[in-house]
């Protein structure tokens, strides 16, 4: 069995508590037909402007190994930040979605890289995100890494993948903690993305990621297969790559950006045997905490995000989830363990799944996961067929207790999706006798924590949603 391509790309990050640049607010983002439930103000911060450097492909050396610290530090360019006024298409401000508990840390709303004394570089290859991790890997100052066009991670032969760690305290040698973008800007129409490169973030504060495409690896070194009762093209098996893995992070921002297996699959991968190649597309594990994730969209994939990694894996996880799409997404949209999270205005549109052969269909959205406190409010699930149990996970080792939503449609119908969870989780515990049935309401609310619009009827979530997920809404510059 062929092994991955995996190319380690490890950057030490900034020692400055806090980051940089000064949050201002952002009650004025709200459209006119929007609620806005209020608690202590939420914060917003200007995008950050840079005149980077753009390096040139026949300047930048084969693979990291190759690159010699002299030329190294030529490539990183001072940053400056500044504001924007650029918006979405349905008017709101650029930063509207920089709310809810990323914005709660001690410390303010993300900042990432911004600050006057920031350094940045910008990619057009993978090689050439190689030397600018390299070039960045031990700066003691907030950096933003730039990527356009299409970056391959595959092997020569089109399989394998590379691995692209930022990565902070915690880890024998790297000192620095964090205040770091990455951003993905069109050029020419030419979506930024990330493909087949296993974006890990490790034991860092204060990160942003915005306006970016990553097309799930696939992880071809299969390891042991979970479970199979059919073709084995369509069992779930222990591969090990992320399109993304947050693990240690805290006060993180991710917004407008893409992942997929594939962004024009419509619901099918063109090769069957593909579908078991893929892990999670956003996997946030080791009490990783204060994050938004926002105007992002997750399609064509199965099994979509953890919170928490395992029963084991104990943290506060306080998340919010607003205004993103779960296109085609089998399961885990997301699945929680212990987390207060918080799903707001996300539209979920999709078919039930019937046969092993929709991987991409609907098994369950949100999975009940043990100790968690998700709290849903307003989402609207597109599923034809589809009862409220079927939009629950609960048949895992162990499982929630709580669970609150406020005001979602089901196919275009409010439904009490209160009493499914609690149905759904006392029969699971019927069946199993674990002494987990079901309590009742979560024991927090958001709107104890911050401010947040919430759109009022499902047709307004669909239409704001659709209009302003992704990549390429938004020039974050």
């Amino acid at each position: 069995m062929r092994n991955p391509l995996v190319i380690i790309l490890a950057l030490s990050l900034a020692a400055c508590a806090g980051g940089n640049g000064a949050p201002s607010s952002s009650s004025d983002a709200l459209s006119s037909s929007s609620l806005v439930v209020s608690s202590s103000s939420a914060m917003s911060v200007s995008s950050v402007s840079s005149s980077s450097l753009s390096i040139a492909s026949s300047s930048v050396a084969p693979s990291s190994s190759s690159v010699a610290s002299s030329s190294i530090a030529s490539l990183v360019s001072s940053s400056v930040a500044s504001s924007s006024s650029s918006t979405m298409n349905n008017g709101a401000l650029l930063n509207d979605g920089l709310m809810g508990w990323a914005t709660k840390h001690p410390s303010g709303a993300p900042t990432g890289g911004a600050g006057a004394d920031g350094q940045s570089c910008t990619v057009t290859t993978t090689d050439e995100l190689i030397a600018c991790f390299e070039a960045l890997r031990r700066t003691i100052v907030p950096y933003t890494v730039y990527i356009k066009g299409d970056l391959n991670g595959a092997g020569a032969n089109g399989t394998g993948y590379t691995i692209a760690e930022v990565k902070g305290r915690k880890t024998a040698g790297y000192e620095n903690t964090g205040n770091v973008s990455i951003i993905g800007l069109v050029e020419n129409g030419k979506m930024p993305t990330l493909n087949a490169v296993w974006l890990k973030v490790s034991y860092i504060d204060n990160v942003i990621i915005r306006n970016l495409r990553i097309v799930a690896s696939n992880d071809t070194a299969l390891g042991s297969m979970e479970k199979c009762a059919g073709d084995t093209d369509y069992c779930d098996w222990n591969v090990q790559a992320d399109a993304v893995t947050m693990q240690t992070v805290v006060r993180a921002w991710i917004d407008h950006c893409e992942f997929t297996d594939g962004a024009d699959f419509n619901g099918v991968n063109p090769v069957k045997a593909n579908y078991k190649y893929h892990d999670g597309l956003v996997d946030i594990k080791k009490a990783s905490d204060y994050i938004t994730i926002s105007y992002s969209k997750f399609s064509n994939h199965d099994k979509t995000m953890l919170i928490g990694s395992s029963d084991g894996d104990t943290g506060d996880y306080r998340i919010t989830f607003f205004r993103n799409q779960f296109q085609y997404i089998g399961q885990r949209a997301p699945r929680v363990r212990f987390g207060k999270v918080h799903l707001l205005n996300n539209f979920y549109d999709n078919q039930l799944h019937t046969h092993e052969s929709h991987k991409y269909f609907m098994t369950y959205a949100i999975g009940l996961g043990f100790s968690s406190q998700v709290y849903s409010e307003a989402n609207v699930f597109d599923i034809p067929a589809a009862t409220g149990g079927d939009l629950f996970g609960v048949g895992f080792d162990k499982w929630a207790q709580h669970f609150t939503d406020v005001g979602s449609w089901l196919n275009g119908t409010h439904v009490d999706l209160n009493a499914a969870a609690a149905a759904k989780v006392n029969a699971q515990e019927a069946l199993e006798g674990a002494g987990l049935g079901f309590v009742g309401n979560v024991t927090w609310k958001p709107s104890d924590a911050y401010n947040y619009p919430v759109l009022s009827t499902a047709q307004e979530v669909r239409d704001v949603v659709n209009s302003n997920v992704g990549v390429g809404k938004i020039q974050p510059l």
